[in-house]
């Protein structure tokens, strides 16, 4: 039986808290455009860096996909079936060179004190002819530009959290 588009029996048998589904750390529809980029894809190995409570992990999974999730607060993370490994992506990455078929990155690079060292991680632990989804927030929008101008920063940019 599907709910909201996840299967309830996956739910249970995979997350901490079945009831609780993890929540996207990004604007609305941002993990479906990346599943869209993805969905004629074979699926294969996949890098979720900055994975968070798990919300596309968990999305990636229901595909079929081999997630691996990492992120810098593994903490929230929400898939007890998977561990999600404590990486900082201004060290490096602790995977081996050409392990994964795909790489996704959503809305994690722009927090980054230096996201050269990410861009070439990422390509050091892409197979060849592998994929790299990176997403970034468009501070650019008429939404971003009030918020900016009314509180002095952009959505998801913010100091208080």
């Amino acid at each position: 039986m599907k709910e909201n588009g996840t299967d309830l029996e996956f739910n249970a048998r995979h997350l901490t808290n079945p009831a609780e589904e993890p929540k996207p750390d990004t604007v609305k529809n941002v993990h479906e455009v990346v599943l869209k980029l993805l969905e004629n894809e074979t699926v294969g190995k996949i890098l979720d860096v900055g994975a968070g409570e798990g919300a596309l992990a968990l999305k990636l999974m229901l595909r079929g996909f081999d997630v691996e999730p990492c992120d810098l607060n593994t903490a929230r993370f929400k898939i007890a079936s998977v561990p999600c490994k404590e990486v900082d992506l201004n060290d490096g990455l602790p995977y081996l060179k050409d392990s994964f078929d795909f790489v996704a990155c959503v809305e994690v690079i722009e927090h980054l004190h230096d996201p050269w060292i990410a861009a070439s991680e990422f390509s050091r632990v892409l197979k060849k002819n592998g994929t790299l989804i990176i997403t970034t927030p468009n501070i650019m929008t008429v939404a971003s530009r009030r918020q900016f101008l009314l509180q002095g920063e952009f959505p998801h940019f913010s100091t208080k959290n």
